[in-house]
């Protein structure tokens, strides 16, 4: 055991003036404003351009954005729209013109999908999510 275990010398340091007072949360409201337009997706929808709709759901997805309600909104249309898609060639030959941001985040709503089960499948689900796992497989390798 320590001899000169009553010193309390240590404790004079003052842990509060060496960190940062307190945490400043960073704004990320919006940081790249969503130029999304819910009524465009659906006229897209409604005109049978189901591709185009996706993509453009992708492009302007409100990523940083804490409303919602607006982030349930473009969910319910995604989850409806890759229910359109009826053979997997369909599928196949639209993720061949995507990049991996609009992939990885095509992934995040078939997760989100699987987590929030709305009118769409589990099969239909299953198979965009084999299609962009191998997808994601082939960019990486």
């Amino acid at each position: 055991m320590a001899i000169n275990t009553g010193n309390t010398k240590f404790r004079m340091v003052n842990v509060d003036q060496l960190t940062e007072p307190t945490f400043q949360d960073e704004l990320t409201e919006d940081i790249k404003p969503s130029r999304l337009n819910i009524s465009e997706i659906n006229s897209l929808i409604s005109s049978g351009k189901s591709t185009d709709a996706i993509l453009n759901i992708l492009q302007n997805a409100p990523i940083n954005s804490k409303d919602q309600q607006t982030k349930d909104t473009v969910f319910k249309l995604m989850m409806r729209l890759l229910s359109q898609f009826k053979s997997n060639q369909n599928i196949d030959e639209f993720l061949s013109s995507m990049d991996q941001d609009k992939i990885d985040l095509l992934m995040k709503y078939i997760y989100r999908g699987f987590e929030q089960p709305q009118e769409i499948s589990c099969s239909t689900l299953l198979t965009w999510h084999e299609k962009v796992r191998l997808k994601i497989f082939m960019l990486i390798h």
